[in-house]
Formats: structure tokens, C-alpha cells, sequence
């Protein structure tokens, strides 16, 4: 099945405050399985002038997925967030926001993700996050992503005049994973985050931050641009940091990354282009 032609426009000058606004076909899954299903040419717009204590999230496909399967889904489309406000922020993903205890397999993303975010400050003391990946921004509880593609370029130019407790992160696959499974997947999209007043900037060829997972025959063939972080810059051709985790075969192109070597919290084997582009580098995954 395949549905064409979504559009969402939302432009509010006015003020906004205490909510979700999500850009997604499905808000909630629990105990459900999508399968067999395509968005093409999805366009989703959101500006807004004033955002207090509101995040702007989802994927094109599903916004909070719990005991999900997602399998045999196509999504092509582009999402553009503007936004300025305090204690507020984005979490956008290609095709789901919010995964846990779920399954995603043999799906794809292509497009574009662009988040330009003016950051005014903090309401409260909870950190504030500006995140967007390619397939989800999170995955957590035993979750398992695999025979995955994403080819989403993703932008996400955080500003502003305030560094307290604001994060930025992007990922190719997804940006906060917590106990999952990533196997056989790639992302060729151009990766990118921004956030000169901003306390941490991550960048990870498929994830930003991950804990507790396990990676296998996966890699990245992307450009890797990450500017600013008060606190400290991550950068990553595969993961740009992670813990307690566990890893078989991840290889990154190092020309395109700019990331020469990995390091024990940066897993990967870096090639040049020339070999991820060959019948060799094929082979090499097929023996893993």
C-alpha cells in the first residue's frame, strides 16, 4: 500500500505553550504491526514563533511506537521545523519518534530532515533537546533495528543566547538508543548539527549516543559536520559515544566523514570510498 501527497503547514506566530505537536500519520502504536506501506513525497512544514515548554516531534510514519513491529515500510518525504522559544525542542525522526520494545525491519527513509531552532533559555531545570535521525530520534527496551537503509540528510542548526542544559543530536539511524540491537543497516544521508550555545553536540554516522546495544554488519558512507558544544564536541563515524556495548564489523568512510580512526568508545573500521563503493567491500560484509 502506498499513500502520496501528505501535507502539513503550520505556521503560528502566536504563543505556545505545554504541548506536544507532532508530525506524524500514526500518533500512538501499542501491540500493532504496520507493514507493507509507503509515504511518498511527504512535505511537513511546523514554524513557530513563541514555543514554551513544548517539543515538536515524531517521524513520518509513527509518533510513539511501544510493542510495535514496523516492517516493509517505505517512507519518502522532507520535514522542516523554525522555531524559537524556551524549555522546548525538537525530536524528529524518519520513520518513528519515540520507538521501545519494538521491531523495525527491511524499512527505508529517504529525503531530507531540517530543524533550525532559536534557543531563548530555560523555564525550568530539565534539559532540552534538539534531535533528529534518520530512521527514529529514539530506541529504547529491547528494541531491534535491522536490514535498514536511511538516506535522509539531515540539518539541525541549533542558535540562541542560552547554554543551559540544551543538547544536540543527530544520528543516521537514530540519535538516543538504550538497550537495542542495530544489524545490517547503513545510512548514506549527510549528517549535520549545530549548537554553538548549546552544552553537548553529538554526531554519530548511525547513532549519537548509545548504551547497552549491540552492533552487526553495519556502516555509514556520509559527510559528518558537527560545530559548537560548551561542554565538549562528539563526533563519530559510527556511534559518537556509547557504553556497556558490544560490536561486529562497523565500517565507516573515512574521506567523506573526515574521521581517520575510531576509538574504544567509537567503534568502526574506516575505508576509503573507493573500497565501500567496490564488490570487495560486498564481500567483506557477505563474510561478517
Amino acid at each position: 500500500f502506498t499513500i502520496k501527497g501528505i501535507r502539513i503547514n503550520q505556521d503560528v506566530e502566536g504563543e505556545t505553550t505545554d504541548a506536544a505537536l507532532p508530525v506524524s500519520l500514526f500518533i500512538y502504536t501499542e501491540d500493532a504491526t504496520i507493514k507493507n506501506l509507503s509515504l511518498e513525497d511527504i512535505q511537513i512544514s511546523y514554524s513557530y514563533n513563541i514555543l514554551l515548554n513544548s517539543n515538536i516531534a515524531g517521524g513520518m510514519l509513527v509518533y510513539d511506537a511501544t510493542n510495535t513491529v514496523i516492517e516493509n515500510c517505505h517512507v519518502n518525504g522532507d520535514i522542516n521545523v523554525e522555531a524559537t522559544g524556551k524549555s522546548s525542542g525538537a525530536f524528529i525522526g524518519g520513520i518513528g519518534g519515540f520507538v521501545r520494545n519494538s521491531t523495525i525491519d527491511n524499512c527505508s527513509t529517504d529525503g531530507s530532515i531540517n530543524i533550525t531552532f532559536d534557543y531563548q533559555g530555560d523555564i525550568n531545570e530539565n534539559e532540552s533537546f534538539s534531535t533528529a535521525g534518520g530512521i527514529t530520534t529514539e530506541a529504547i527496551g529491547e528494541t531491534t533495528i535491522k536490514n535498514t537503509t536511511s538516506n535522509i540528510a539531515i540539518t539541525n542548526n541549533v542558535k540562541g543566547t542560552s547554554n543551559i542544559n540544551l543538547v544536540v543530536r543527530t544520528g543516521g539511524i537514530t540519535t538516543w538508543a538504550d538497550n537495542i540491537q542495530l544489524l545490517n543497516s547503513n545510512n548514506t544521508g549527510a549528517l549535520s548539527a549545530t549548537g554553538e550555545t548549546a552544552n553537548h553536540v553529538q554526531v554519530g554516522g548511525l547513532i549519537s549516543c548509545l548504551l547497552n546495544g549491540y552492533l552487526a554488519n553495519v556502516w555509514n558512507a556520509s559527510t559528518i559536520t558537527s560545530i559548537g558544544g560548551v561542554e565538549g564536541q562528539n563526533i563519530g563515524g559510527i556511534v559518537a559515544y556509547m557504553e556497556n556495548c558490544n560490536t561486529t564489523f562497523c565500517a565507516f568512510d573515512s574521506e567523506l566523514s573526515g574521521i581517520e580512526e575510531a576509538t574504544e568508545l567509537k567503534p568502526g573500521n574506516g575505508f576509503d570510498t573507493d573500497f565501500m563503493q567496490s564488490q570487495d567491500f560486498v564481500d567483506l560484509l557477505n563474510s561478517e
